[in-house]
């Protein structure tokens, strides 16, 4: 059938086939977990939600168009309330009244110096990297506070499947081709656990049932062998019913989806936000700068500190939510004095 095709379409199609082998794998790694999980379930039927994300920084969603840096990040995943939560982690939830959420996701993550048709190494620039995870986390929620905290195990390398991915789009839409991918970082499995806590500290409504403006700080980190990490920020948000949940998230970070109420009749209505949010990152390691944990690699000399911003909208109808946003973040490392940024795009279904 593929033969039919037009070449950059079956590249495309033969990619997205041998990614989906290596997804499908990844999330074998969860099914023992997945089994601990089930009796959450029993005699409860949850509520869900399945989520697709793109960031990328191309300029048809918004991105300034640049190709290098973060320049693709992609996600599936799914997310369902649940009635009871896991006895090791009764220690997050100090509220009685708080909910629970549980979710599993598989990602991908490509990272390219600039000057991606020059085949040579780039030694004042980032690593060529790829990297393919697949995650599961429990969201807990009460009034004004959620904490989550996610598992990510994956791979790094050839394996993760980086230049097919990079290079069959780029064919497709006849762009250059990232000729450098034999640079990139060695295979290297992964491991990886985030946590994050959210706090509602002020809100203003402007009847019972419609909520227009709302502040919340954040503050989590990462360890594992790609990522060691801390952050604080703040997040505003205003507009048209604003949700009870604490904000939207996005695939570059490792904090799951944003969390999902039993409420239908409030989760289903129409709203409409916009929302900034800022954060403080403090670095102690990060793979994609730093090299290969094990093996010799080409690295680059990281900040210690980095800033983030962005802006989004998010909008929902019945069950329908899209959330767009433009994220910036401050030089990541010495070589190169270069602010980067990229945007994001969201789609869920609650089923």
């Amino acid at each position: 059938m593929l033969a039919t095709l037009p070449e950059p379409i079956a590249a495309i199609m033969l990619s997205s086939c041998y990614s989906l082998i290596i997804h499908l794998s990844l999330v074998m790694l969860f099914f023992m977990i997945f089994l601990t999980t089930l009796p959450v379930f029993a005699d409860y039927e949850p509520s869900s939600m399945i989520n697709i994300s793109v960031e990328n920084d191309v300029g048809s969603i918004g991105g300034p168009g640049t190709d290098h840096g973060y320049t693709q990040g992609l996600k599936f995943s799914y997310v369902a309330t649940t009635e009871h939560q896991p006895t090791f982690l009764n220690f997050m939830t100090h509220d009685s009244l708080a909910k629970t959420n549980l979710g599993f996701g598989v990602s991908q993550k490509l990272f390219t110096p600039a000057g991606i048709d020059n085949s040579n190494l780039i030694q004042d620039d980032r690593p060529y990297a790829a990297w393919l995870a697949a995650d599961v986390f429990y969201h807990f929620q009460s009034e004004h506070q959620s904490q989550l905290i996610a598992l990510s195990l994956g791979i790094i390398g050839p394996e993760a499947l980086g230049e097919n991915m990079q290079n069959s789009y780029h064919k497709a839409t006849n762009y250059m081709l990232a000729e450098g991918w034999h640079h990139q970082l060695a295979t290297e499995p992964t491991a990886e656990i985030s946590y994050q806590q959210r706090n509602r500290f002020y809100e203003f409504n402007k009847s019972e049932h419609n909520k227009t403006f709302d502040a919340i700080t954040l503050v989590g980190g990462d360890i594992g062998n790609v990522l060691i990490d801390g952050y604080f920020g703040a997040m505003v948000r205003y507009g048209y019913n604003v949700p009870t949940d604490l904000g939207p998230t996005r695939p570059s970070l490792l904090n799951g989806e944003r969390f999902l109420s039993e409420n239908t009749q409030i989760e289903d209505r129409f709203y409409f936000y916009s929302f900034a949010a800022a954060r403080v990152i403090g670095v102690g390691r990060n793979i994609f700068l730093d090299g290969n944990t094990f093996k010799s690699s080409h690295r680059v000399k990281k900040r210690l500190a980095v800033v983030e911003n962005e802006i989004g909208v998010s909008l929902n109808y019945n069950n329908l939510n899209l959330t767009w946003r433009f994220v910036t973040a401050t030089p990541e490392f010495e070589e190169k004095n270069e602010h980067k940024s990229f945007a994001s795009i969201s789609l869920s279904y609650r089923q």
